[in-house]
């Protein structure tokens, strides 16, 4: 007689964020990696070749493509030397028997003199390498004779549109050739050298990579590139007060509680600066950066709100434009969840720096 049981109840995934439940779980990064398609996997090596390998090299070239005598990305040092690294998007975890012609160009290459041999050869794929061929790259002697045996099937109608015969010089070239230059890049070391790139959230997600830093305070003395909207300020307060103030000194003169306003403003100003910075550092790649887009949306936030206002005075104008700035959320931004009431008000400031907006009507 069969007997049945009841079906058991699933573990479940634990507590889930709000983005979890809206957006699905956050995919890790090794499984994005196995999943992209081989367009996907040549722009993930040009973002960190220019946003990683070009810290490391005088300079980096990319020879990717036909005729790229086995080279797809080449780092050069300052002295010359070079390293190269064969990018290569396979659908399986590679095996010898699909990296013997790799190795055969990198013998032809060298040994015709097309190239010199490099201090290092990275093997870079998307799934990574098989065992066996870890276990060559370990045992680097093996690749010799290897190679030579699998020469005729592997390699002599494959490296160009003519035969590469192993003569008796080439045979004796591949025989002393060091290959302890192989090395492999696995498809985790490349994530986390990727990581470090402005590239990385768009890539895989997660966040942005580069903290924000504390926000520096105003300097005591007014900056040259704050000139436009401490000026615009200043005028504002002698509408204030019916007092002629030019500089901090005046102010400070004629109204003390003013002169508490105006260090808040430049401590917001300053604060949307920090922001600026922020977003050039973590989308450094973009043409348009998110602030850029929220210097926009703020734009026409604030000259909706100042052609409408019924305010007069210039300092209640400006109060106006940053009760309504204060109101928007810019959920839509990249940055909205590190921008801060004291970004937004110092927004406020930053377009009149620019003389895009005046507080004058």
């Amino acid at each position: 007689m069969n007997k049945f049981s009841n079906i058991p109840k699933p573990k479940g995934k634990g507590r889930l964020s709000t983005n979890d439940i809206l957006g699905g779980q956050i995919t890790p990064a090794i499984e994005r990696m196995r999943s992209l398609s081989e367009d996907e996997f040549e722009d993930l090596v040009l973002e960190w070749a220019d946003g990683y390998l070009n810290n490391k090299y005088d300079k980096i070239r990319q020879y990717g493509g036909s005729g790229d005598k086995g080279r797809d990305i080449v780092g050069f040092y300052q002295n010359g030397d070079i390293d190269i690294y064969q990018c290569k998007h396979y659908s399986a975890i590679l095996s010898p028997s699909l990296f013997w012609v790799e190795l055969g160009k990198l013998c032809h290459y060298t040994f015709s003199n097309q190239y010199e041999i490099p201090k290092a050869y990275y093997i870079v794929t998307t799934k990574g390498v098989g065992t066996k061929l870890l276990d060559y790259i370990n045992n680097p002697t093996e690749f010799n004779d290897l190679l030579i045996s699998e020469w005729k099937d592997k390699c002599e109608t494959k490296i160009k549109s003519t035969k590469t015969i192993l003569t008796k010089e080439f045979k004796e070239y591949i025989e002393n050739f060091d290959f302890s230059i192989i090395k492999d890049k696995s498809p985790l070391e490349l994530i986390n050298e990727h990581k470090q790139t402005t590239y990385y959230p768009q890539r895989f997600g997660g966040g942005l990579i580069k903290y924000r830093n504390l926000i520096p305070k105003p300097t005591k003395t007014i900056q040259k590139h704050e000139l436009n909207y401490t000026t615009l300020l200043f005028d504002a307060y002698s509408s204030k007060t019916g007092v002629v103030i030019k500089n901090q000194k005046n102010l400070e003169t004629a109204n003390k509680d003013l002169a508490k306003h105006f260090e808040e403003e430049r401590t917001s100003f300053y604060c949307t600066e920090s922001l600026d910075r922020f977003s050039r550092d973590n989308f450094a790649d973009l043409a348009t950066p998110p602030f850029e887009e929220l210097k926009e949306d703020s734009l026409l936030v604030i000259k909706s709100k100042l052609r409408l206002s019924t305010y007069v005075e210039d300092l209640e104008r400006l109060e106006d434009a940053k009760l309504e700035i204060l109101s928007q959320q810019f959920s839509s931004n990249p940055l909205h969840k590190e921008i801060r009431n004291l970004d937004k008000v110092g927004m406020c400031h930053y377009l009149a720096n620019e003389n895009s907006v005046k507080w004058k009507k």
